[in-house]
């Protein structure tokens, strides 16, 4: 009798260590995933981040060619009455 409470009792004592070995991995794991989590919400965000960035840096290419494009006209256009009659003179006969 005495025999099988000493195993019983060393059944019991492993059962136990088992169930906290399970225990502390099962935190482990939980630890894991929730640090995962978080460094996928902040790689979303940075993501978001990166694309409203990039919208915004293609709104300012574009206002920024068409203001080249205002410059250019700008500069070729002479700014007197007199020296535009002579540039449209100049740019019709060169056109033919």
């Amino acid at each position: 009798m005495r025999d099988m409470t000493a195993k019983l009792a060393q059944v019991v004592g492993e059962v136990r260590s088992s169930a906290e070995s399970l225990s502390s991995a099962s935190e482990e794991v939980s630890a894991t995933s929730q640090s995962m989590n978080q460094a996928s919400s902040e790689q979303a965000a940075s993501v978001e981040e990166t694309s409203a960035f990039d919208r915004a840096d293609d709104r300012l290419d574009h206002a920024e060619r068409r203001d080249a494009k205002v410059t250019d006209g700008m500069a070729v256009q002479p700014r007197s009455r007199r020296a535009r009659a002579k540039w449209r003179v100049e740019q019709t006969v060169a056109a033919r």
